[in-house]
């Protein structure tokens, strides 16, 4: 090879790595640009924008299956109270074509997912009647600027869940769900449907929406089930394995998008450290309840796993026979225990059944919440008119409406969010 040809090869390839090069950087800082539009962890905090992002909110499990009149009118209340974030399913799973299947009650003909006997496997409606709903949800959702966090499936029965993949895949231990090879590759098919969905109001795809605040991978993943079948064997490794395979698919399509487990943030530990019962005493269900591997949840292990951006908690004294201080516990521990792993976390479920102690106990927990840093909370449930101009009935004791006392204690938490209104 001549001299001159050698060097004529050199400059093509020294000018051909200078367009990659130019070309990477512009790639990196539209990337980057990109990024800027979500919200993102930043060690203990969320970030938006280069600021601290905290959130006040609520939670709503009809969403994806009412009219569009009914979810209008959540929105707008919603928005009126002055609330950023609503945590709504992303699920919606039937047994068979005809309805049957392990939820208790349907979804008034709407579904997300259904068995196909054809394929062997659960199919996914991207229609009317199935994931269009969903599409209507978030474009509303970005119209008012508020922002959601959607779990992919669910512990319990309603709206099918993880028992519905049991049943489909003719198994009879809820701990299938989690160690079955079907159906983890069926439930990482359906996060692959619902992250790469293209939404047919916004023509955004899920992924790359800044609508959605975070995914959750499950609503209160758990050891124990609804009872639709036995628990079967179940540890905290077997939950743990299972959020680190599934987290890391998620990553593996949806990198910028903030993940958490869902889970109510059961700790595990020995009696040593069971502080809650040390300082309130045993729950009705015994000593060291919330602190003791029940239930095969261990919160600080799940948080931190690579994958997982946010650690998470629900409250519910009521269900778990505790007081509302040690509720207040709870959230101390939880913003201590995020803090010594550094990754943020958030009150994703809280509720009380006393009416008249409700406004009071909110507003001593959420000011518990921003003493601590933690970086946000959702209460359960927020509700509204439906289609024919009647609340939403309260079906679990827990449900507030706006305008009302425990409405006007969360307004008043999101007021004194910086950067809120």
């Amino acid at each position: 090879m001549s001299r001159l040809r050698t060097r004529v090869i050199a400059a093509v390839l020294a000018a051909a790595l200078v367009i990659a090069a130019v070309f990477g950087i512009i790639a990196a800082i539209q990337y980057s640009a990109f990024a800027a539009t979500f919200v993102r962890a930043n060690g203990t905090e969320l970030v938006f924008q280069g600021e601290p992002f905290e959130f006040a909110g609520a939670n709503n499990y009809y969403l994806g299956h009412k009219s569009e009149s009914t979810v209008v009118a959540l929105l707008d209340d919603a928005e009126q109270a002055g609330l950023t974030v609503i945590r709504t399913w992303g699920f919606q799973d039937y047994g068979d074509t005809n309805g049957s299947g392990v939820a208790p009650d349907d979804f008034e003909g709407v579904w997300y997912q259904v068995w196909d006997d054809a394929i062997g496997a659960p199919i996914a409606n991207t229609g009317a009647t199935g994931l269009e709903k969903l599409d209507f949800v978030v474009a509303e959702a970005a119209a008012r600027d508020i922002k959601l966090v959607i779990p992919f499936t669910n512990n319990w029965n309603a709206y099918g869940g993880m028992d519905q993949y049991v049943q489909w895949a003719g198994l009879d231990e809820h701990a299938d769900f989690y160690t079955d090879e079907r159906i983890r590759d069926w439930y990482k098919d359906w996060v692959s449907t619902l992250l790469n969905r293209t939404n047919t109001i916004t023509g955004i795809q899920y992924k790359d929406d800044p609508t959605i605040l975070a995914w959750e991978l499950a609503n209160e993943p758990s050891c124990t089930g609804s009872g639709t079948f036995a628990d079967g064997e179940c540890d905290t490794t077997t939950i743990t394995e299972w959020v680190d395979e599934m987290s890391r698919h998620v990553k593996s399509i949806d990198r910028i998008h903030l993940l958490g487990v869902g889970d109510e943030g059961f700790f595990c530990g020995d009696e040593d450290t069971w502080t809650l019962t040390q300082e309130f005493g045993a729950s009705g269900y015994g000593a060291g309840f919330g602190e003791n591997c029940s239930n095969g949840v261990d919160t600080v292990a799940l948080a931190s796993l690579r994958s997982i951006d946010i650690m998470s908690m629900h409250l519910y004294p009521d269900h778990w026979q505790t007081s509302t201080a040690w509720g207040t516990g709870w959230i101390e521990k939880h913003a201590e225990a995020a803090a010594d792993i550094g990754k943020p976390v958030f009150l994703g479920e809280f509720g009380v059944m006393d009416e008249s102690s409700r406004a009071d106990t909110y507003a001593s927990w959420l000011t518990t919440v921003r003493d601590t840093g933690v970086d946000g909370a959702l209460f359960w449930m927020l509700a509204s008119d439906q289609e024919d101009g009647t609340p939403y009935p309260d079906f679990d004791g827990f449900t507030v409406y706006c305008p009302s006392d425990a409405c006007s204690v969360a307004t008043d938490h999101a007021a004194l969010i910086p950067g809120e209104e």
